[in-house]
């Protein structure tokens, strides 16, 4: 049985993603893992979720925008 995905709310979001993307709908978070090693994640609106570690959050954030914009672009 298919589980309804529910579209989650700015504020719903913004509680647990509070970096609003440049892509519409998708919010990230940066979480220090260990000294000087980033986790960077994302979720959109549909509950999708990316994320990508590394060293430099703001390189990480970059790159999971470009890979959110491809995401929406194929689901269109």
């Amino acid at each position: 049985m298919k589980k309804q995905v529910i579209k989650k709310t700015e504020s719903e979001l913004l509680e647990h993603f509070p970096i609003k993307g440049k892509t519409e709908g998708w919010y990230f978070r940066a979480i220090e893992t260990s000294n000087n090693c980033w986790k960077v994640e994302g979720q959109n609106q549909w509950g999708n979720k990316i994320y990508r570690t590394g060293d430099v959050p703001e390189l990480l954030q970059a790159e999971l925008e470009n890979i959110a914009q491809q995401i929406d672009q194929s689901s269109q």
